[in-house]
């Protein structure tokens, strides 16, 4: 999300870059960068990447998406989204909404290889040079990448569900799925 504020900032004629003016928004750029690349050096340090992969600027996005269990192929479609909304400005906000779904998905995914539930999700997403750091340089520990139980679901819902819920008890999901696809 701070990669498409940052692209957004250094732009040319961008409404943000105007607004903040030329040179206070590539400091702004350069902060948020250098903030989300030592943040970034510290997770990819517990996933056994090199830290030096953190400061340059496409590939550190591209390894953050393989930490977090992604993928290339989910990583490809946000940097397309991504290219196509600064590109094209007819397709802008759409192209943007969807970058915005993919690396929302990728900020799940990395808390879950943290160990981390939703709201680090939303944390990462809201406040990705903070949260980076506490990533990277606080007590959580890399799981290894994350994967979902089953591709259809892929926000491993079971995890969230107790054993006396109403949607246990409503819908029996957990009874109905328990056994299959390798869960317990």
């Amino acid at each position: 999300m701070y990669l498409m504020l940052i692209v957004r900032l250094l732009v040319p004629g961008s409404a943000f870059g105007q607004a903040l003016g030329t040179p206070v928004a590539r400091i702004v750029a350069g902060v948020l960068f250098l903030l989300c690349s030592v943040g970034y050096a510290g997770v990819f340090a517990k996933a056994g990447e090199p830290r030096a992969k953190a400061f340059a600027p496409a590939l550190n996005v591209f390894t953050a998406f393989k930490v977090s269990g992604a993928g290339t192929m989910l990583f490809a479609a946000y940097a397309a989204s991504l290219i196509l909304g600064i590109v094209f400005a007819q397709v802008a906000s759409l192209a943007m909404a969807l970058a915005l779904f993919f690396y929302a998905y990728h900020c799940f995914r990395l808390s879950a290889a943290f160990g981390k539930d939703i709201p680090a999700a939303a944390a990462l997403l809201l406040a990705e040079p903070l949260y980076a750091l506490l990533l990277g340089f606080g007590r959580a520990v890399y799981g290894g990448p994350a994967k979902p139980a089953h591709p259809f679901q892929p926000f491993n819902v079971d995890r969230y569900l107790s054993d006396d819920g109403p949607l246990d008890s409503d819908l029996k999901l957990k009874d109905r799925y328990r056994g299959e696809y390798g869960r317990k």
